[in-house]
């Protein structure tokens, strides 16, 4: 990158030696200066070229989706909103620029505009991710319904799909269907079998389904491919709670307290189980 802005400073300055002016090429070589800026993680740098080749291509819908990015780089999802409605004002169609749209609005907490970009992205192209994305915001928007429907559509074409599976179990669960929740969880650990969130999630599942004796196991799963969790060592101890082995669980919970010892969780849970 650092070469290439090299060579693109160079071929701008002949430019400019020789008195070349067409907008086209100038706003052209202004953006590929800028985006080497942004490879290179320099944003600023890039925001300031970015805008100087928006002098030469003020309706350039390409531009101002570089530039939504850049703002967006730089934490101001606002102004990068702005930018990126702009670029799909000036073309409708600009499947890249609705998906960038969707992200950086979901990223802000403004999920019903992430919800309209990533539908309007599906109807340009059916693209898996950006369904899974509609799937996730639907989920946040807790349109449950709406995300099982959106994530079986996904499991139609690609039935293999463990974050698919991950995904819909969530779901299931928020709508209180535990068991088919569980059934689906299990499928993800299927094709994912050393996913330790999967784990995770079957043992949360078990403990709604007061299965005491499969939330340990799932947890201790979960807990030897992530040691390091307190959510994880949060959970075991529930479990060993609900088993009635109070000693092991208040353990658990001082085990997750030495890995995140301000875990507010962690101390609640334990305040109440040594009562």
């Amino acid at each position: 990158f650092a070469e290439a802005l090299t060579a693109f400073q160079s071929s701008l300055s002949q430019a400019q030696s020789l008195g070349y002016s067409a907008p086209f090429f100038l706003m052209r070589i202004y953006i590929r200066i800028g985006n080497q800026y942004e490879s290179l993680s320099h944003y600023e740098q890039a925001l300031a070229t970015f805008l100087k080749a928006l002098d030469y291509g003020p309706e350039n819908a390409a531009l101002h989706n570089n530039l939504g990015i850049v703002y967006a780089r730089l934490g101001n999802h606002d102004e990068a909103i702005s930018w990126l409605e702009k670029a799909i004002e000036l073309d409708p169609k600009y499947f890249i620029a609705q998906v960038n749209l969707g992200g950086i609005a979901a990223s802000n907490r403004n999920f019903s505009l992430a919800r309209q970009a990533y539908q309007n992205a599906l109807a340009l192209n059916p693209d898996t991710v950006v369904r899974r994305s509609l799937g996730k915001i639907e989920y946040e928007l807790e349109n449950f319904d709406a995300a099982i429907s959106v994530f079986q559509t996904i499991l139609d074409r690609h039935p293999n799909d463990s974050q698919t599976f991950y995904d819909l179990a969530l779901a299931y669960a928020k709508t209180g269907h535990y068991a088919l929740a569980r059934e689906t969880i299990l499928k993800a650990i299927q094709y994912a079998p050393e996913d330790p969130d999967s784990y995770f999630t079957l043992g949360s599942i078990c403990m709604y389904q007061k299965d005491y004796p499969q939330a340990e196991k799932a947890y201790q799963k979960a807990l030897s491919l992530k040691p390091e969790s307190p959510d994880v060592h949060i959970g075991l101890a529930l479990a060993y709670a609900g088993l009635g082995d109070l000693d092991r669980a208040r353990q658990t919970l001082r085990q997750a307290l030495v890995i995140d010892p301000l875990n507010a969780e962690a101390k609640q849970h334990l305040q109440t189980i040594s009562r």
